[in-house]
């Protein structure tokens, strides 16, 4: 069998508020840090356990230390790229918004914190307040909730981010979007599951 991560000793070996890197300019902080290592190191373990459970018929095993994929990377390596590229993804959107006068609408904010109503009513109850919501999410997913509300517009941000990036190509250029792009410009959003995952212990 797969030895198991102990992301309980593994959290505790930092101060909370500890700046671990530096992203775009803003410091990251070890809970906000640890919290995409605990998301994905929990997939990928998901994803090595099944592999071990079907390679154990032919008598072999999987550890942290094996290679992920075609490069050489090993499991463990895995699990902190990951979390790192989901750093950076967050940051840049971010940065780029706040660079380039992205905004979100009062019909996007609207939408927004009717999904933090639903969140916090579907995982706590209908009575649950703003600081229950935050424990809760902390202590069942090593969540903070500036994360989790740092996640909640992505989508919505970089919509509206990918889509002035085309009208700026299609001036420049001078030429009509690609059908691809019209089809994304009409309808489309991108689609990430804003929830949070992977409950502590599961």
């Amino acid at each position: 069998s797969v030895p198991q991560l102990d992301f309980e000793a593994l959290y505790a070996s930092h101060d909370a508020d500890e700046v671990v890197m530096t992203m775009d300019g803003e410091d990251v902080t070890w809970e906000e840090y640890f919290y995409w290592l605990y998301y994905s190191g929990v997939q990928v373990n998901n994803y090595i356990n099944q592999m071990a459970a079907n390679m154990s018929a032919y008598g072999m095993n999987v550890t942290w230390d094996d290679a992920a994929d075609d490069t050489g990377i090993s499991f463990k390596d895995y699990v902190v790229q990951l979390a790192e590229e989901n750093i950076r993804q967050i940051h840049s959107i971010k940065k780029f918004s706040a660079e380039n006068d992205v905004t979100l609408t009062e019909d996007n904010l609207k939408a927004i914190e009717e999904q933090r109503k639903t969140d916090m009513v579907n995982l706590c109850g209908e009575e649950v307040s703003d600081e229950e919501f935050a424990e809760f999410l902390k202590s069942t997913y090593y969540l903070p909730i500036k994360v989790y509300d740092d996640k909640l517009p992505l989508p919505e941000l970089l919509f509206q981010a990918l889509r002035r990036e085309w009208r700026e190509a299609e001036r420049r250029e001078g030429g009509g979007l690609s059908e691809g792009q019209r089809i994304y410009e009409c309808h489309a959003h991108p689609v990430h599951d804003r929830r949070p995952q992977h409950r502590r212990g599961a």
